[in-house]
């Protein structure tokens, strides 16, 4: 115990050094600044920046440079007898995003000769498996092409739901099949950094690298980065000290989520108006989970829910209490429209069962965020979301917005 305390120590110690250098230099440096902050990062898009950059026709004009670089750090079992035509003719893949299957699924990004090859990427960045995703998509491309691959971008394997074990081992012995994750990204981007010829496209690079590096492997700074590793090579005792509080996290967020499910019932208990309904603190890691909030008199529910895995992808907003009311339905298109025009600041979106939603600012994503679990602590959290559910619920009352009984 003792040697995990002076771990601790010594990394807080380098943190702070760092943290008091970047306020030195914040002008020169402007550490936080990122033109992530200002694009969606959403699955949809960042399977759009990734089709734009394999594609050898994208707007980076660099050629085949990032489909190369990709096969080569990505893809290597590619480079066989089999696949020699589609590596000498990369000029002239074409790579689309969205492409509808039979199923009617939409493959996320799906490169192709046109003739005999066909490689599928699923691009699962937050979102959990569907029901044999997986299978379908290989399904789609055996109608297509005699060559195929189907690779799962992911930070976990692909689930039983999504395919069976034994066809995911066949598919693996026949180099139908590759898992990559979004460190791999970072090494394949790297490796384009050394052949790009524009500034603009390698400054993009850098900062896509950065992204990936902050929203999924928790690294917000290589400088922080490096020093821990560096306090943790500084002996054996330090190296097992460092997997033993690596162990930990997972049930240290749950411990945490747990404090804030009890904050928030303290505080939702307080007003009358409204309740605290049906949420499973011990489940919020997964998608689609988060607290429902009863408006007794109004028949809906103010809603904060994960649209990922892991206590990512906040959304907050408005849902039914009625599950079956949905869009397309006079009055839900009526409250819907409603409430997007009772909230002109807010950046409002609709899907088929929330009236109206939004991302809040500094809130969207947890897993790595220390801000986040440092305010679950000190109960900081929520008091922010309790001003929310306040603004959402008077805004409703004041335009008396309602669903009637």
């Amino acid at each position: 115990m003792k040697e995990i305390q002076n771990l601790l120590k010594t990394v807080s110690n380098e943190i702070q050094l760092i943290n008091t250098s970047k306020r030195l230099y914040a002008k020169q440096l402007a550490p936080n600044f990122s033109i992530f902050n200002y694009i969606a990062t959403n699955e949809t898009n960042l399977s759009y920046i990734l089709a734009d950059l394999l594609n050898p026709k994208g707007s980076h004009q660099q050629d085949d440079l990032f489909l190369k670089h990709f096969i080569k750090i990505c893809l290597p079992s590619l480079q066989c007898p089999e696949w020699n035509e589609f590596l000498d003719n990369l000029s002239k893949v074409n790579v689309e995003t969205e492409v509808t299957t039979k199923s009617s699924r939409r493959m996320d990004i799906y490169l192709t000769d046109g003739k005999q090859y066909g490689i599928c990427i699923e691009n699962k960045p937050y979102a959990r498996d569907q029901k044999e995703q997986l299978s379908d998509y290989y399904q789609e491309l055996i109608k297509k092409h005699p060559y195929k691959h189907l690779v799962y971008l992911s930070q976990n394997l692909p689930s039983d739901y999504s395919v069976k074990t034994e066809d995911l081992e066949q598919w693996q012995m026949n180099n139908e099949f590759s898992h990559i994750s979004y460190n791999d990204l970072v090494d394949w981007l790297n490796a384009c950094k050394a052949d790009c010829q524009n500034a603009s496209v390698l400054e993009f690079i850098n900062q896509f690298i950065k992204f990936i590096q902050k929203q999924f492997m928790g690294i917000s700074d290589m400088s922080e980065q490096n020093a821990i590793i560096n306090s943790i090579l500084e002996s054996n005792e330090s190296i097992v000290s460092a997997i033993k509080i690596a162990n930990q996290i997972p049930t240290l967020q749950r411990n945490l989520i747990e404090k804030l499910n009890r904050q928030l019932t303290e505080k939702i208990n307080q007003n009358q108006n409204y309740h605290l309904h049906k949420n499973k603190s011990v489940s919020l890691n997964e998608k689609n989970r988060g607290f429902y909030i009863k408006v007794k008199d109004y028949n809906l529910y103010i809603a904060f829910e994960f649209q990922g895995g892991n206590y990512n992808n906040l959304i907050i907003g408005y849902k039914s209490l009625d599950k079956n009311l949905r869009k397309g339905n006079e009055v839900y298109d009526k409250v819907s429209k409603e409430i997007v025009n009772s909230l002109p600041d807010k950046n409002i979106k609709t899907s088929k069962i929330w009236f109206a939603y939004y991302y809040p600012k500094n809130l969207r994503y947890w897993q790595y965020n220390s801000d986040i679990w440092i305010k679950i602590n000190d109960g900081s959290l929520a008091d922010l979301i309790m001003k929310e559910v306040e603004l959402l619920y008077n805004n409703i009352v004041k335009n008396n917005i309602k669903i009637e009984p």
